[in-house]
């Protein structure tokens, strides 16, 4: 309505303005070679505005007359860089499909129509991802590496490139070269593991600190990747620089209490220089935070020379500290034994068969343990069959576990993926259809036990005893008589192989007993002597 008013306003101030030109008295005579005009005002106003509109139209025409060539070159661009935006569009939708012979034609056009499109160069190094042209996605990356607005992208690209082909070295050049550019999760995750695989632990801890600078990871996990290089330095340092190795051990458990190799390290340590007292503290803290057979093992080495009587009152010392856990009770049954304090290792271990959820399975650890109490206890050949046969079947003892790796040390980073802090403290799975070599932390004395399987038997870990089969008969002819050999210890040797076979329900156990029976202990079945290592067939029902 506004616009209205004003129209109708402006339209009546014309009319008026016309009028009052017309009304003005005089005239204007305008003389031109012996040609003389007279006309009034009005009629003179009116033919002056004409003469500059025609005036307008006039140059309007020539400079578009001059200007078509380049509209028409506008035009053509802009039309070209339609149809170039069309088939990056679509090659975008092709790249992430999987349909490789239409990205790339989408490629080659959009290179073709945008020849300095970053998003070309892109696609292009898509599409030869995609066909596994790794010489055209490299090109390509290269291409985008030149240009300031997309460097970041194409180094990256070249990045993954040389990882792609092995090439450690051109993909750490490249991950420093964007770093110094930006400090990016990627970058700073590649010159982070390259400086660990070199063992840079100065560098490691500076790119940790200008990650968490960066707000990459937060202030947790910036602590915690510290801890872990600062206890990596450490251990390094550990033959040539004792004083630093300590100080790197404690900075690291300042960060992370319970880091087990600092806490044990730092103990060891202390131990060497004297401080007891400090070394004490620091791995009851520790076990505190985590309980570890390594801490338990610095702990009762921490005063050189006692006796397994004063070991074992430290074993317990360090027991009351976590006296639910496991690895308490198993450590005083180890001390027990060593001190001979039979009673008091039984004592341990069934505590820790109360601890025990019912039906958990034991580990191989726990069963090598009550095999060697039921030999130097009692000199029970039966009782140490049946828990070296468990062990035999038991979970492989906890060990350190990275990206599926397990390994007897803790190390900084994960030696497949270079991940740093990947190492965890957790089961080992056993393998299947392999030999599984099983080793105790407490007592092996045949260093090996293989157990083939192909599937896990749950029911032998908590079996009744071994059911005996008669042995197969023996041939007609005696086998020529062997010399005598000297009396052995009952416990001279330990069960050589044990494979397990699953057949109509039952497992089947072939145990060969290198073991020398006790005049007194016929054993199940007593072979001849001159058959004493006969392989002795057993059945367990599943």
């Amino acid at each position: 309505m506004i616009r209205v008013l004003m129209f109708i306003l402006l339209l009546a101030l014309a009319a008026w303005g016309a009028f009052w030109l017309a009304a003005q008295q005089g005239g204007l005579a305008l003389t031109w070679n012996h040609h003389q005009v007279t006309m009034t005002f009005g009629v003179a106003v009116a033919a002056l505005v004409l003469a500059a509109l025609a005036l307008s139209l006039v140059f309007a025409l020539v400079r578009w007359a001059f200007a078509l060539p380049s509209v028409l070159a506008y035009a053509n661009r802009i039309r070209r860089r339609n149809k170039g935006l069309a088939a990056l569009m679509q090659g975008m939708v092709a790249a992430g499909a999987g349909d490789t012979q239409r990205a790339r034609r989408a490629a080659s056009d959009a290179a073709r129509l945008l020849p300095d499109e970053p998003m070309a160069l892109l696609l292009s190094a898509q599409a030869a991802q995609l066909a596994g042209d790794r010489e055209g996605a490299a090109a390509a990356f290269g291409k985008m590496s030149q240009n300031p607005a997309t460097k970041l992208l194409g180094l990256r690209g070249l990045h993954v490139e040389a990882r792609r082909r092995g090439d450690d070295a051109a993909a750490v050049h490249y991950a420093q070269q964007a770093r110094q550019l930006a400090v990016l999760p990627w970058s700073s995750e590649a010159v982070l593991e390259d400086q660990i695989r070199r063992g840079d632990w100065k560098g490691a801890l500076a790119t940790v600190d200008a990650n968490a600078s960066a707000k990459i990871i937060d202030k947790a996990t910036a602590r915690r990747h510290r801890a872990v290089l600062q206890t990596a330095a450490a251990l390094a340092a550990n033959q040539t620089d004792p004083e630093s190795a300590l100080r790197l051990a404690q900075d690291a458990l300042a960060n992370a209490p319970g880091l087990v190799p600092a806490a044990e390290l730092a103990g060891r340590l202390l131990t060497r220089r004297g401080d007891i007292r400090r070394a004490v503290k620091i791995l009851e803290k520790a076990w505190i935070e985590n309980p570890h057979p390594e801490i338990a093992a610095a702990y009762l080495d921490v005063r050189p020379g006692d006796s397994t009587t004063d070991r074992m009152a430290r074993a317990q010392t360090l027991a009351l500290l976590k006296p639910r856990h496991a690895e308490s009770h198993l450590t005083v049954a180890r001390a027990a034994l060593d001190a001979r304090d039979f009673a008091a290792a039984r004592r341990a271990l069934d505590n820790l068969d109360h601890e025990t959820p019912a039906g958990a399975p034991l580990n191989r650890r726990t069963c090598l343990t009550r095999a060697e109490l039921e030999d130097r206890e009692s000199n029970n050949i039966g009782g140490v069959r049946e828990w070296l046969a468990r062990a035999a079947g038991a979970n492989p003892d906890p060990g350190w576990v990275a990206d599926g790796v397990a390994q007897d040390h803790w190390a900084p980073a994960s030696p497949l993926t270079g991940k740093l802090d990947a190492f965890q403290w957790q089961e080992v799975q056993a393998p299947r259809s392999t030999s599984a070599m099983i080793s105790g932390n407490a007592w092996d004395p045949a260093h090996m036990l293989a157990l083939p399987v192909s599937e896990p038997a749950p029911a032998m870990l908590n079996a009744a005893p071994l059911a005996m089969e008669p042995p197969p008969p023996a041939p007609e002819a005696a086998p020529a008589p062997k010399p005598a050999a000297p009396p052995a210890p009952a416990m001279a040797a330990a069960p050589d192989k044990i494979r397990v076979a699953a057949k109509n329900g039952v497992a089947v156990l072939p145990v060969v007993f290198p073991i020398k029976l006790a005049p007194d202990d016929p054993g199940a079945d007593t072979p001849p002597a001159d058959e004493a290592d006969a392989e002795v067939p057993r059945r367990l029902a599943l």
